[in-house]
């Protein structure tokens, strides 16, 4: 049971690295493309980053998104930290 779990979490963890690279997703669409909640998604963002993943918090027209941070997109990104 608990191998399972670790793989489901393992598995959700690479699809919300996927999504972040693609671009401009909110922590609310995140949520909704992975069926699970808001606060999931920031505790695996934090934990992602805790793993050494670059990702930052950019500021669009239409609110946050998540982004990976790149040594191109470092200058112009702002990072939010939970």
């Amino acid at each position: 049971m608990s191998y399972d779990r670790s793989f489901a979490i393992a598995k959700r963890h690479e699809s919300l690295l996927e999504l972040i690279e693609a671009g401009g997703r909110s922590a609310e669409a995140l949520a909704k493309a992975l069926g699970v909640s808001e606060a999931t998604i920031n505790r695996d963002v934090s934990f992602l980053r805790s793993k050494g993943h670059r990702i930052s918090s950019k500021r669009l027209a239409s609110g946050w998104a998540f982004a990976i941070q790149t040594h191109e997109s470092s200058p112009g990104a702002v990072e939010v930290s939970k």
